[in-house]
């Protein structure tokens, strides 16, 4: 997470716009209700916990990203502000009322100054949360580029290097928010057919992954992009192609797969590989642009 905010959804009073709560979504993945208005007890927030993991969130955050955490096992702020955006358009969305304790309230993506140690404070001082991609890091993206593939053997770099220009070359995001990691990340637009996909995102399509303690390089795979069971299925709208770059995934050599998919680079991960990898990548780039 960044040093300088907290990111969360904020619920104000409908009528007063004064701040009754704090949802806070935290860099280890788990999210910490905050209670602001004086006289409430944190129990509140129980109808909401319930809405969110029984309708929004099916599973903790460190697990629908677990492929975006960095060595400190942290999430980086972009899934964050792009969770906090979801979780206040699906609380804002709700049929009913939403109310916690005794107030009608709405939800606001929200970044807090971390200097300042009490959210009444904040408040005056919380910008919005951004909708739009922007990414961050310890350096550039250049320079954490660079590292990560010197920590590279010449063959693991020679398909790294690779799949950043194919990434590059196919009007992908590459980004490098510090030395280990490389994100080549998706852009979608709002669909009208799918769940998840019916909303823009920004995403890890793959990460490049350098050495790290008794593992090798890896390429790490986002799995479960058009299962519309799942809440990260930001690709709904296209089924058909996401099992196919599943399938091809698959298909190449070092795959494994726990609760995180990816690809181990050794020398059996052939030119031939990357290149497969990078057209299925693209197939569903170009799929998804095209879908309605």
């Amino acid at each position: 997470m960044s040093d300088t905010s907290v990111i969360g959804v904020l619920l104000v009073d409908k009528a007063d716009g004064s701040q009754i709560g704090f949802i806070k979504f935290d860099s280890s993945g788990v999210m910490v209700y905050q209670i602001i208005k004086a006289g409430m007890h944190v129990f509140a927030f129980k109808p909401i916990d319930r809405l969110l993991n029984e309708q929004w969130l099916k599973e903790p955050l460190y697990k629908k990203h677990a492929t975006s955490m960095d060595e400190n096992s942290k999430l980086p702020d972009e899934i964050l502000e792009q969770e906090a955006n979801n979780c206040a358009d699906f609380l804002n969305s709700l049929e009913s009322p939403l109310t916690l304790g005794s107030y009608l309230v709405k939800a606001l993506a929200v970044a807090v100054p971390i200097e300042v140690q009490t959210i009444p404070e904040v408040a005056k001082k919380i910008p919005p949360v951004k909708k739009k991609y922007k990414s961050k890091s310890t350096g550039s993206t250049a320079s954490n580029m660079k590292l990560t593939l010197s920590a590279c053997d010449p063959h693991a770099r020679k398909i790294f290097e690779a799949m950043v220009r194919g990434w590059k070359e196919a009007g992908g995001t590459v980004v490098s928010r510090k030395p280990g990691r490389i994100f080549l990340i998706l852009s979608t637009k709002a669909h009208a057919i799918g769940k998840s996909a019916r909303r823009p995102h920004n995403f890890n399509l793959a990460v490049l992954a350098s050495p790290r303690g008794k593992q090798g390089a890896r390429i790490q795979v986002t799995w479960n992009l058009g299962d519309t069971n799942r809440s990260w299925a930001y690709l709904d709208c296209i089924p058909e192609v996401v099992a196919g770059f599943e399938k091809t995934a698959a298909s190449l050599p070092g795959f494994v797969q726990t609760y995180i998919t990816y690809l181990m680079i050794d020398k059996e991960f052939k030119s031939l590989h990357t290149k497969m990898l990078l057209d299925a990548m693209k197939a569903v780039k170009d799929t998804e642009a095209k879908a309605q």
